[in-house]
């Protein structure tokens, strides 16, 4: 019979054999080479194993790497220090070197924390690049550790053995001598405790750093030279028609935003429509990133006429656009660079639109940034190739929603799953740290929060917005506060007031966020109707996991789906919105929640008429009313769908929006 401790070291073995088998089975397909010369290498002996006791127990094995260090199979503590180390040092989106694998755990933490974003940056990775020269001691860890995922990833490159250091340097050369847009690493982690440290990789990525820099200014002298002399001299004939060919367009854009990468390159095929060259700067792959370099080789190549940029500006490229060539930005979103503009201001040859008449009409680009420059509207479009509608498709879907459960975690949402393990925002973090209030407190404010925003009607909620949005008395808002904190048992201070009530980034603004997305959808499914939801995020909402089906991809996918839905609802912020535009594309029914005039960015209704090309509703019972009557009266709905959809293409169809584009920096040239 075999003895508790006996069984128990045996237990221990079969993992530390099982680890490796699988990452040496792994690395095999991944990094043949590798796994080729590894196999030469040998196991740990006998003395590099020990087992640990505790109180006459055995609970753990342990392995001797080189220059005499044990490490333990399991060893929660230390890997918490070491980690808790790494977090301090290292950002999410970082590409790493780790010098040496240490003990292990310095590879699981780095290999966590540069997972990426979320949501948006869902088909990211980050690449990670580890260097150990000593190969016995890669050879144990891979017993002590499983790296199954991080083998697996696709964003992990080892360099192992006497070599490695060597091997990594002519790595770098490929990323700066390729065609590729690999990026160099940024951050370095030192695991051994050598007196050498990560100072020699510094050294090597910053060598290949001036080399890359060298090249870029002499690519920009180049273009700049040419957008000085010869190009100039054409300038005004690509644009209003009356040079020997049209103009060439380059986008930038990222495959790391669906609404970003998908928005201009459809506005790229809608300047190609017109006869114009495109070209789409974007990253090749999902472990790259569209340089400066990489920027300037492909203008050196393509010698844009125009170059078009969402929600960003020539400054940013840190040098990396010729002052000669005209920049279009096209602002989808008030992002902090668009609000302030860091003291930057726009030259004569930057063009900037705005989705939005609100934003314009608001003042809200009055800054310096925009000194001497016009902003001018200029609506979504859509990819009339794309979008559109389809022969012989059936409608099977009676309500069809397609849209992100964004800023679940910033709302009051998880609190009404009963999950009371929130995420703090910065603020209220601030607030915590700063003794304004307790985290026990602030969960109590919060709670409370929620009965109150329950029983009141969205339009109210959206008042509130307003309110804070226009200034001036804060009517309805100041009643919530009062109502909300009375009684609470707090101090009510200004800094406390200010972020959880008089801030647009406080959680009852994104629970009005995505709050009308949830009761519409929530109403529609109690009364029994057919509901599809797609999107990220949904299966939280515990009332609306049945009717979550996924993510769609947009494109053709998203296209099809929306042709086999009789009704395709919209609900967000602005009425005339990409999913908008997406929907009267395809040919299908179109109804969205109507806002008030003053909080709606762009209006559909200065382009659509209400019950002949479009349906609006104002609640939620209003919205059930019109899709039952909808439903029903099929020739009416279709009617309503074909004409919305013939507008659509007439006015908002890419080429539409290309040409406008066009005339404007003609104009201004």
């Amino acid at each position: 019979m075999i003895s508790p401790t006996v069984r128990r070291e045996q237990e221990l073995r079969e993992v530390l054999e099982r680890n490796f088998r699988k990452n040496m089975q792994l690395l095999r397909y991944t990094q043949p080479e590798l796994h080729q010369r590894l196999l030469s290498h040998p196991r740990p002996a006998a003395e590099e194993l020990r087992v640990v006791e505790e109180g006459g127990r055995l609970v753990n094995v342990s392995v001797q790497l080189s220059h005499g260090r044990w490490v333990l199979l399991h060893d929660p503590d230390t890997q918490y220090v070491v980690g808790a180390r790494i977090l301090q040092s290292i950002e999410r989106d970082s590409v790493t070197v780790l010098a040496g694998l240490g003990l292990g755990y310095e590879l699981l933490t780095l290999f966590e924390r540069t997972r990426g974003g979320e949501l948006q940056d869902f088909d990211r990775i980050v690449p990670l690049y580890a260097v150990e020269t000593e190969s016995e001691d890669f050879v144990k860890l891979l017993h002590l550790r499983d790296l199954g995922d991080i083998i697996t990833s696709g964003r992990i490159r080892f360099f192992v053995g006497g070599d490695a250091f060597a091997r990594f340097e002519e790595f770098l050369d490929l990323c700066v001598d390729s065609e590729t847009d690999r990026p160099l690493p940024v951050r370095f982690v030192n695991s051994h405790d050598r007196p050498e440290g990560i100072a020699p990789f510094q050294e090597a990525v910053n060598r290949r750093i001036e080399e890359l820099n060298a090249r870029s200014r002499g690519l920009l002298a180049t273009l700049n030279h040419y957008y000085d002399t010869e190009w100039e001299s054409d300038l005004l004939g690509f644009f209003r028609g009356l040079g020997s060919r049209k103009p060439r367009i380059l986008g930038l854009t990222t495959r790391f935003s669906s609404f970003l990468q998908f928005c201009v390159r459809d506005l790229l095929e809608g300047f190609a429509e017109l006869g114009c060259e495109t070209c789409c700067l974007i990253e090749s792959d999902r472990d790259r990133t569209v340089t400066i370099h990489h920027m300037l080789r492909t203008m050196e190549r393509f010698r844009p006429d125009l170059m078009v940029i969402l929600d960003h500006f020539r400054h940013e490229q840190h040098g990396g656009i010729p002052a000669g060539l005209p920049v279009v930005t096209w602002i989808q979103d008030l992002l902090p660079n668009v609000r302030d503009g860091e003291g930057e201001v726009l030259g004569p040859r930057d063009f900037v639109f705005s989705f939005s008449k609100k934003w314009i009409r608001a003042g809200y680009f009055s800054v310096p940034l925009y000194r001497g420059r016009t902003v001018r509207f200029l609506p979504m479009g859509f990819n009339a190739g794309i979008y559109r509608p389809l022969e012989g498709v059936e409608r099977e879907i009676d309500v069809l929603y397609v849209s992100h459960l964004t800023n679940y975690r910033n709302s009051l949402y998880p609190l009404r799953e009963g999950d009371e393990s929130l995420s703090l925002t910065a603020g209220e973090q601030a607030l915590v740290e700063n003794g304004h209030c307790s985290t026990n407190e602030l969960l109590h404010i919060l709670k409370r929060m929620v009965p109150f925003l329950d029983v009141m009607r969205l339009d109210d909620i959206y008042a509130m917005v307003l309110e804070l949005q226009l200034g001036g008395e804060h009517r309805i808002l100041n009643t919530f506060t009062d109502a909300v904190l009375e009684g609470a048992g707090v101090v009510r201070g200004e800094e406390l007031l200010n972020t959880l009530f008089f801030s647009l980034d406080a959680r009852w603004v994104y629970d009005l966020e995505i709050g009308r997305k949830i009761r519409c959808l929530q109403r529609l499914t109690e009364e029994g109707l057919d509901v599809h939801v797609y999107g990220f995020e949904w299966e939280r909402v515990s009332s609306l996991r049945k009717v979550a089906r996924g993510v769609v991809r947009s494109g053709a996918d998203l296209n099809l789906l929306s042709n086999r839905a009789r009704i395709c609802l919209h609900i967000t912020g602005t009425t005339l919105h990409m999913r908008a535009m997406e929907i009267l594309g395809s040919g299908s029914f179109f109804i969205c929640k109507r806002l008030h005039p003053l909080g709606d960015n762009t209006p559909i209704l200065d382009y659509f008429v209400e019950g002949e090309e479009i349906a609006l509703f104002d609640d939620e019972a209003d919205l059930v009313r019109k899709v039952r009557h909808y439903l029903t009266h099929e020739e009416e709905r279709e009617t309503i769908a074909r004409r919305g959809h013939e507008k659509a293409k007439r006015l908002f169809a890419y080429p539409r929006i290309a040409e406008r584009i066009l005339e404007d920096v003609a104009g201004e040239l």
